[in-house]
């Protein structure tokens, strides 16, 4: 069983690769899309995501753990 500062740990790690990846996929859809944006407002919309998506994946990992520790 992870401790809470491990599953902090691997969702930070997790979660700024998903930053990176998720920038240059949100890029290019706006560009596929024809979506006027600048760059500027791309990565503000990552950085949401991300830290979004860096609450949800500590909080659902966290949720597991205690699943698991209370159900065996």
């Amino acid at each position: 069983m992870q401790t809470k500062r491990q599953s902090l740990h691997e969702t930070v790690v997790s979660t700024i690769v998903g930053l990176v990846f998720s920038y240059f996929v949100q890029a290019a859809l706006v560009w596929a899309y024809n979506v006027q944006m600048t760059q500027s407002q791309n990565a503000q919309f990552v950085v949401w995501f991300t830290l979004a998506s860096l609450f949800r994946g500590y909080w659902i990992r966290r949720y597991f753990n205690w699943k698991h520790r209370v159900n065996p």
